[in-house]
């Protein structure tokens, strides 16, 4: 039976940090045998799946690690119609800035983003 993985972000603002409001867990990637989904700055992208990833690897971004997803050229066009407007133009700035359709951001999971890049190669088997 295939395991799904379920990673979260925890979220805090200026209450909880002061003890008058409980932190709050939101879901941002379920990664399963042949796709994953992710909540993300680019808004919610659905199923991505397998076929569609060309490569998962670590890259930098002023001094911070990322992870930088990028989509085969035959699912762009179907990849870039699950954004809106503003998320497309974001998107494109990904491309122009680092080759990658989706970034992921450490400040996204709350897991070591090298840690997560392997599990999503390994998951995903890229």
């Amino acid at each position: 039976m295939a395991q799904t993985i379920f990673i979260n972000k925890t979220k805090s603002g200026f209450f909880s940090s002061i003890g008058l409001k409980a932190k709050t867990k939101k879901q941002v990637f379920t990664i399963s045998e042949n796709l994953f989904t992710y909540n993300s700055t680019l808004g919610n992208l659905g199923e991505i799946k397998t076929e569609m990833i060309d490569f998962i690897e670590l890259g930098k971004d002023l001094n911070f690690d990322i992870i930088k997803i990028g989509i085969k050229a035959e699912y762009k066009t179907k990849f870039k119609y699950k954004l809106n407007n503003f998320r497309q133009k974001l998107s494109e700035l990904y491309v122009e800035k680092f080759s990658a359709e989706i970034i992921v951001f450490q400040k996204e999971i709350d897991i070591e983003l090298s840690e997560f890049a392997k599990l999503l190669r390994d998951k995903l088997n890229k």
